[in-house]
């Protein structure tokens, strides 16, 4: 909720008014990281969840930091799960927003760039690490035999 809050904020600052409507299901897809539907909790649905919050080099099977035996078979898995066509990921839009921040001329502009990159890195860090430990069967909250070890 707080990253909704930052938002939101910043499009008054900006002159827009923030939107609270709900959208109809099916979602508009253009404008989400993939298809948003209503689906069991599965690899596949953790693998697009996984692959949204990370950062480019956290999924890069070359990069040198996921060159290590269980990275590699981490990558490939979550790989094995994913769709042909990749989605967005969350922190490169937010990464879009703040070179287009550079255009603009509002108060504090530092300051709101700042929370943006606190909100990419709060996903790429934070959130990746809980969809990763989610799909990898390793989250405390998912105790073995809640169906977790199926995943």
């Amino acid at each position: 909720m707080e990253h909704l809050q930052v938002v939101s904020l910043l499009l008054t600052v900006l002159g827009g008014a923030p939107n609270f409507r709900t959208q109809d299901f099916p979602y508009e897809i253009d404008i989400y990281p993939f298809p948003l539907n209503i689906e069991p909790l599965s690899a596949h649905s953790l693998a697009k969840y996984v692959y949204v919050e990370a950062s480019r080099n956290n999924i890069n099977l070359g990069h040198p930091e996921n060159q290590s035996p269980e990275r590699q078979a981490f990558l490939q898995r979550l790989y094995k799960f994913l769709p042909v066509q990749k989605a967005n990921q969350i922190g490169s839009l937010y990464g879009n927003i703040i070179d287009l921040m550079n255009n603009v001329q509002i108060e504090n502009k530092e300051g709101w760039i700042e929370q943006l990159e606190n909100i990419r890195t709060s996903g790429e860090v934070d959130h990746f690490e809980f969809f990763k430990e989610v799909f990898l069967g390793k989250s405390e909250g998912l105790a073995v035999g809640s169906g977790a070890s199926n995943v």
